[in-house]
This record gives C-alpha cells, sequence and structure tokens, in this order.
C-alpha cells in the first residue's frame, strides 16, 4: 500500500498523518490525526487522499495553507483548556453525515491532545465505548497522544451517555 508502512505509522516524527486504526470490522471513514506540519503538507495530504481537514487552534494562530479538492474547517479553541465536546460532535456529526469512503483528518498543533480527544469522542459515540477503552484505540495507532487533563475530564464524564447496557470496560481511565 505504502512504500514504508511501518515510518507511516510511526508518529514520533512532526508532520506524519497518523491512521487511527478504528475497532470492528465495518464500513467507516478513514481518520487520521496529524500534528501541524503534517497538516500544511500538500504531499502528505495528497498520499493518503485527505478529503477533510478539521484544524483545532488558538484563535490567534495563523491560518493554514488550502489546496484544491480538499474541505477545510476550523474550530478556534486554546489547547487543554475550554470546551471539547461542542467542536468534537460537530466533527463527528459532519463525520457520519458524509461517505464512509471520506478521508478525514483531524489535527491541531501538535497531534497530541486536542486533536485526539476529537477522535476519542468520535470513538465513544460511534462505538458506545467508554474514554478509556476509545483512548487505548486511539493510542495503538499514535503513541504521543495525551489528552490534557481538562478534556479527559469532559470525555470521561460522557461515559454513561455513550455506554449500551452490558457495555464491559476494565479500564478505568
Amino acid at each position: 500500500m505504502y512504500a514504508n508502512e511501518s515510518s507511516y505509522y510511526d508518529a514520533r516524527l512532526p508532520g506524519v498523518l497518523s491512521r487511527i486504526r478504528l475497532p470492528h470490522n465495518v464500513l467507516l471513514p478513514t481518520i487520521h490525526i496529524s500534528d501541524l506540519e503534517g497538516a500544511s503538507s500538500e504531499l502528505a495530504l495528497r498520499q493518503h487522499h485527505i478529503d477533510v481537514v478539521f484544524t483545532l487552534l488558538a484563535p490567534d494562530d495563523d491560518p493554514l495553507p488550502h489546496y484544491d479538492r480538499i474541505t477545510y474547517h476550523r474550530f478556534d479553541i486554546e489547547d487543554g483548556s475550554g470546551d471539547i465536546v461542542t467542536p468534537a460532535a460537530a466533527i463527528a456529526d459532519a463525520m457520519d453525515a458524509l461517505p464512509p469512503t471520506t478521508q478525514f483528518l483531524v489535527h491541531c498543533h501538535a497531534g497530541v491532545s486536542r486533536s485526539a480527544s476529537v477522535v476519542i469522542y468520535y470513538i465513544m459515540r460511534r462505538f458506545n465505548m467508554t474514554y478509556g477503552r476509545a483512548k487505548k484505540c486511539v493510542k495503538a495507532s499514535r503513541r504521543i497522544i495525551s489528552p490534557s487533563p481538562v478534556y479527559a475530564a469532559q470525555l470521561k464524564a460522557l461515559n454513561g451517555t455513550f455506554r449500551s447496557a452490558g457495555c464491559e470496560d476494565s479500564e478505568n481511565e
């Protein structure tokens, strides 16, 4: 598929787009997480066939370059503070409204907290998972994720909202 598959999944390098391996064998959109460098790279976006980019940056951060045939959505949010659930819900709604063949990129400045929190939210909602299980799923694909304590608390508060009856979870995160 890719010339160097191992480096494709090595999220320790800046600018790398990490493809999130979603649970279950169902037709779902492909979600990538990246930092600012990866989201700014036309080559990376084209190589991964990105259709839609969701940007989560501070209000005073400079805008990213936009490339043809890619749809961009920006959410102004400071890192580690404020509401992450509202933008995460809007992004999840957009993902669910588009065809399952759509390639998404969710990025923030470092690809560690804001973008990871949004993808964790999406997985929690889509698969009725708890925060701990969804975080583990995202971390398996992008080892450097670390949602801020503020975002983690907001997402953990949603555990009862998305968990279906009989869904067991041994992770207390």
